[in-house]
């Protein structure tokens, strides 16, 4: 409980160094054999990393049904902070804030970066082979496919530790219809410790406590 409220879902994509992204995140889900029930969703927003790895997430996470039709959506605060492990979950449209303490919680540990970043792309990736190289959000990347039938791609950047700029994965039934597909992107990318003032909690918001999250 302690390691997701710190990365709530996507912040392991982001590293450890200090930086600020802005991020797209696209997937659905095939819910059929054919192609009429299919689900969407789609996550925009940035996430501020800093030197002690504490974080700020912002981000709009839109519902699709069938997936033109849009269900539901709603707006994302989180503000981690480090060495206090303490969780800010923000609500701007109510004015609230619920303040959350952790317990503390031990980071996976990661394949040291190299010039090629293959060890990251085997970390993340399995059984990979390079496939090419290029360019997300204006920062050279080099780009990494796993074998196997389904899809999975990844692009990292290799003059910042091997960051992840890009990821896509798909997956197919017995027939070859896609079952389901992710994309991850970087749509800009802000080397250098965030403002240390967006760690703090909304002035003025209504402030509820909850008691220590447990592992």
């Amino acid at each position: 409980m302690c390691a997701l409220a710190a990365y709530f879902g996507i912040w392991q994509l982001f590293g450890n160094s200090p930086h600020t992204v802005a991020f797209d995140i696209e997937s659905w889900e095939n819910k059929s054999w054919g192609l009429h029930n299919i689900e969407r969703d789609r996550l925009s927003g940035t996430v501020a990393t800093f030197a002690d790895c504490s974080r700020v997430k912002q981000a709009t996470v839109t519902h699709f049904g069938h997936y033109f039709i849009r269900t539901s959506q709603r707006a994302v605060h989180y503000v981690y902070r480090r060495p206090a492990n303490i969780l800010y979950e923000v609500d701007d449209q109510a004015r609230t804030t619920t303040v959350w303490r952790c317990c503390t919680w031990d980071e996976p540990s990661r394949p040291l970066p190299d010039r090629q970043c293959r060890g990251k792309a085997k970390d993340q990736l399995g059984d990979a082979i390079r496939v090419g190289a290029g360019a997300v959000a204006g920062i050279p990347v080099i780009r990494y496919r796993a074998t196997g039938k389904d899809l999975h791609e990844a692009a990292y950047a290799p003059q910042f530790g091997c960051d992840l700029l890009e990821e896509r994965s798909a997956k197919y039934n017995l027939i070859g219809i896609p079952t389901s597909w992710v994309h991850f992107i970087v749509r800009s990318y802000v080397p250098g410790e965030p403002k240390r003032e967006s760690l703090d909690p909304p002035a003025g918001y209504a402030v509820r406590k909850k008691p220590l999250l447990s592992p």
